[in-house]
């Protein structure tokens, strides 16, 4: 991926975004929440897809294809895709701005990672792909919703493995 959100000298570079994560913390990893992944020179950040956002989300695009003429099984659909896009408002946004939006996002310093793995799920088992980062505060652990082929590139071209 190339440099995708630039700003004057000195300020952070956003180098890519995976979308469709999902955090998992707390006891067995029982704690989840829904997010995107934002890659930077200096972090990476955790932005959370909070309740209400998905609930304004879904009702937009219902809405905007109702506005469009469509029927109940395409309002259905666009609801369905509402948070298809999502990851991409990342791409353009100050990271200091995604940080900011909800209080349970998180920002990893880069200084601070000592390893970022890639795991495969087991598919029989419904064990889903993984990426761990293991940092001076801890172990992250984030399930990918999509392809982890997709959330490798993006880890390689931002220098993370």
């Amino acid at each position: 991926m190339s440099q995708i959100a630039a700003g004057s000298a000195g300020s952070e570079i956003v180098l890519g975004v995976i979308g469709g994560v999902t955090r998992a913390s707390g006891l067995l990893g029982a704690k989840q929440t829904r997010g995107t992944l934002i890659l930077t020179d200096q972090r990476v950040i955790f932005a959370e897809i909070g309740k209400d956002r998905v609930i304004q989300l879904t009702r937009d695009a219902g809405e905007t294809a109702r506005d469009e003429g469509r029927g109940v099984v395409g309002r259905m659909s666009a609801r369905s895709h509402a948070l298809d896009g999502i990851a991409d408002t990342y791409r353009t946004m100050a990271p200091a701005a995604a940080l900011a939006e909800s209080p349970g996002n998180l920002a990893i310093d880069r200084s601070t990672i000592r390893r970022v793995k890639t795991k495969r799920g087991a598919a029989e088992e419904s064990v889903p792909d993984r990426i761990v980062i293991k940092a001076a505060d801890g172990k992250h652990t984030f399930h990918v919703g999509g392809a982890l082929r997709s959330a490798k590139e993006a880890l390689a071209a931002a220098g993370l493995i």
